[in-house]
Formats: structure tokens, sequence, C-alpha cells
């Protein structure tokens, strides 16, 4: 396995052997961004693709909608309602076992009554948990978490219990993605590995040249 210091070094060595005939040319292209496997994760559709559970209640909101949503994002889960267990949202999605995954999302909430709200991951692993007594009442702010998969096509969870709607009391859940994190190609690894042997070498050969 090539380490990134590794990597960085075999960079620095090529960087005087450019303009030299023999010298190895890299080519890099720009590398798209891993895909978002959380299916509607800004709610856009409501809650296509969502799977929702409890006595809890689940709405749909958008348009000046308080408290005010993340830069480009319209829609959102208000989600209320007490319940024990907690009610919860998730869906299903597809992983490779041994892989590692980031999860990033957007909550807000209003209300100053204790609520608690988690995140469990598909491995049954709980990522992020918040409660809140008179500190319950946030403005939208951006978490993450990371974790390895262990099983395939598994359940994300999103629970939550608050006291009921009419006590303004209700959490708020957009900008949910989940990416693979990808690690380099092994056409770039390759490249980087003979562009540092090759400037290894040159950098030699001149050393040799300038003794001589």
């Amino acid at each position: 396995m090539i380490s990134c210091k590794s990597l960085l070094l075999g960079l620095v060595l090529l960087l005087p052997c450019a303009a030299h005939a023999d010298a190895p040319s890299l080519t890099f292209s720009p590398m798209a961004p891993p895909p978002n496997l959380i299916q509607n994760g800004s709610f856009n559709s409501g809650f296509s693709h969502w799977i929702l559970g409890g006595s809890g209640q689940s709405v749909v909101t958008s348009g000046g909608i308080n408290p005010v949503a993340p830069i480009g994002l319209a829609h959102q889960a208000k989600l209320t309602g007490y319940t024990t267990p907690f009610s919860m949202i998730g869906q299903s999605v597809p992983l490779v076992v041994g892989d590692t995954y980031d999860l990033s999302f957007w909550l807000a909430a209003t209300g100053t009554a204790s609520k608690a709200f988690e995140v469990t991951d598909p491995n049954g692993n709980v990522l992020f948990i918040r409660e809140g007594g008179l500190s319950g009442n946030f403005g939208y702010t951006s978490y993450s978490a990371i974790f390895t998969a262990v099983r395939a096509n598994e359940f994300l969870k999103f629970s939550w219990a608050s006291p009921l709607p009419n006590s303004g009391n209700a959490f708020y859940l957009t900008g949910i993605a989940l990416t693979q994190q990808t690690p380099p190609p092994p056409t770039l690894l390759a490249t980087l590995a003979g562009g540092m042997m090759g400037g290894i070498r040159m950098l030699r050969a001149r050393r040799r040249r300038t003794v001589a």
C-alpha cells in the first residue's frame, strides 16, 4: 500500500524533472463526486422512498419555513409527536461490505421541551444522538458521521421523540446524504508510483553527473 506521504514525495520529485525529455507525463482527470445513495434526501418529493414508523407525526414543509433552511434546500421533514419507542423514518441503502461511508444531514429543532433525536446506521449502531431540555431549540446545524458496512443493503434510520405538535416542539430534517468514500483509482496510484520511481532514478543520475 502506497502511503499519502510517498505519493506527495513522488509529486515533489517529479516537478524538477518536468522539462526533461524522459520525464514521465501525468494527466489528471477530475474525479466525479460520489453519488448520494439516499433517495429524496431533501424531501423534494414528499416522503417518496422513505419508510415511516411509530405514532409520531411527519409532514414535509416548504417555502418560508422556520427555522430557515440551509441554502439551496427548499423542503424539510417536520417530525413531531411523542412515542416510546421512538418514531422513525428510514430507507434501505445499497452498501458494499467492508467499505466506508460518509453520512451527513441538517437538523434543527423548535420548542424548549425535552426531546431526543438519534440516527442508527445500517449495522444497528447509533451514529448520532441529541437530547435537549431547555437547549432543545436550535437552528439548522450540519452533522456528519462515518461508518464501515458489515452487511449489504441495510436500513438507515432517523428516530425521534418529541411532545405533541401543538406544544410548538418539533425536529426539522433535510439535506441527507450518504456517500461511499472513494480511494484513488488503481491507475492513478500506478502512475504516481511509476513517476516517483522515475523521478528518483533521474535525481540519482544528476547527482552522479555532478560528482563526476
